[in-house]
């Protein structure tokens, strides 16, 4: 499995919609990620504020706040070729 290396973000909405734990803004938000892998993200302290604290799944939902984590993919794509760096950085 890979894993990001940078934490994707999502701005929380400025008014709640009855959403009484992040976990269930997450599953209503991204209804194509099944709530047993949003559970594992947070038993496993993939998911954080954007200052830093870790949340779990106990974390109420809080407006205007912005959450941290961190995509995975089950199995990446192969290529089937030897690729070829064009341009390289820091970042």
């Amino acid at each position: 499995m890979a894993i990001a290396k940078r934490p994707s973000r999502i701005s929380l909405p400025s008014k709640n919609e009855q959403w009484n734990s992040l976990l269930e803004y997450l599953s209503e938000k991204f209804p194509h990620i099944s709530e047993a892998i949003w559970i594992a993200r947070f038993n496993d302290g993939k998911m954080h504020w954007l200052e830093g604290e870790v949340v779990d799944l106990s974390t109420p939902f809080i407006a205007n706040k912005t959450l941290c984590y961190y995509r995975e993919v089950e199995q990446e794509p192969s290529i089937p070729f030897q690729h070829l760096v064009l341009f390289q950085n820091e970042h």
